[in-house]
């Protein structure tokens, strides 16, 4: 399997214990798939840090097209910050 895609994102966390009273972090997140997906397939909330402000900007546009408008102004607020810090936004709960 080559890394990469959704079953290699679920693949790495197999075996661990998520709770959704608490966020799952992602370190590198890229655009985010990867973490989405986890955040999604667990029904938790994800947050995702990506230190290059340019990945961290296109991620912040993926995810408001994935949520489709389920973001609220002041997440969005947040995430906006957050990418001009080199920083990608929380991922909703599926």
């Amino acid at each position: 399997m080559l890394p990469g895609g959704d079953d290699f994102a679920l693949k790495l966390v197999k075996g661990l214990t998520f709770h959704n009273s608490l966020p799952y972090l992602d370190i590198s997140a890229g655009l985010g798939g990867g973490t989405s997906v986890i955040a999604q397939h667990h029904k938790v909330t994800a947050e995702g840090a990506e230190v290059d402000p340019a990945l961290a900007e296109a991620a912040l546009g993926l995810l408001t097209a994935r949520c489709r408008g389920r973001l609220t102004d002041q997440m969005r607020r947040s995430a906006e910050r957050k990418a001009g810090r080199g920083k990608i936004c929380r991922y909703l709960r599926a």
